[in-house]
């Protein structure tokens, strides 16, 4: 039965088509339409593990939608009510901590906020000009992913590690960046601590402080500041001979790298 009236308005012509033949051609293109569908899923690895009747049943439950490019999919802090699949297009996600990645066909995301109930990890924004999302609202995702949960769930435990392993290597980092700064401030004093000792022959000999296989330690004084320092002579032939100008040269760098008032 027709709910409407049609009528010509002028001359014109008109294809026809029995309503039986439609039935059969829309059932035909919903077949070939699902069995594609089934194809795609099974290339998404979270989908690999399960049935044919299982994978029939989410791909019923799956809703495409297009976005255009620069589309906000949502924000970092939103309510997740949706987990997405990528079939086809780009995405670009990141944080307000400067943190980013790309997302392309296959992928998915927005499990995490749904498994854990907390917020949007992210931002995802669209990157190419168009791109096709499978969207399932968050009541299929409990009811149809259970078989996969395992793995969804260790998805969200790498996020997690992952995100420790970027605050220890942050941590290292200040670490690394604080030891800088204190051997460039330990080498500044050094300067400044070398530039107020007099010369080498203005220093007055007070006497012999040890007397060793490689070398005299004579104590000596800075008549200009009256400080003390132990002054290390060694033979420069006995240098030649054994060798020694590396461990020496190795020696004196060492020192150079501590702070100490006795050095």
């Amino acid at each position: 039965m027709y709910i409407i009236t049609t009528k010509a308005t002028g001359k014109s012509s008109a294809w026809e088509i029995h309503q039986s033949e439609f039935l059969r051609v829309r059932k035909r293109y919903h077949r070939r339409q699902h069995a594609e569908y089934l194809e795609f899923l099974k290339k998404v690895p979270l989908f690999q593990p399960l049935l044919q009747s299982e994978l029939e049943r989410i791909s019923d439950a799956f809703q495409p939608k297009q976005y255009e490019k620069d589309a906000i999919i949502f924000g970092e802090g939103d309510v997740g009510e949706r987990f997405y699949v990528i079939r086809a297009g780009t995405l670009r996600w990141s944080k307000k901590n400067g943190e980013s990645g790309e997302l392309t066909e296959y992928g998915m995301f927005g499990e995490r906020a749904l498994r854990t109930s907390e917020p949007r990890a992210a931002t995802i924004v669209v990157t190419s000009e168009k791109c096709v999302l499978w969207e399932l609202e968050s009541k299929d995702f409990f009811a149809l992913l259970g078989p996969v949960v395992d793995i969804i769930d260790d998805k969200i435990s790498s996020y997690k590690r992952s995100k420790e392993i970027i605050d220890e290597d942050k941590a290292l980092e200040q670490k690394r960046q604080t030891l800088v700064e204190q051997q460039k401030t330990n080498a500044e004093m050094r300067t400044q601590a070398k530039k107020a000792v007099c010369g080498l022959k203005e220093l007055k000999h007070i006497g012999i402080l040890g007397k060793g296989g490689f070398g005299l330690v004579t104590l000596v004084v800075d008549p200009s500041t009256n400080k003390s320092y132990a002054l290390k002579a060694i033979k420069k032939s006995q240098v030649v001979d054994l060798d020694l100008a590396k461990h020496i040269v190795s020696e004196k760098r060492v020192m150079d790298m501590m702070n100490n008032k006795f050095l």
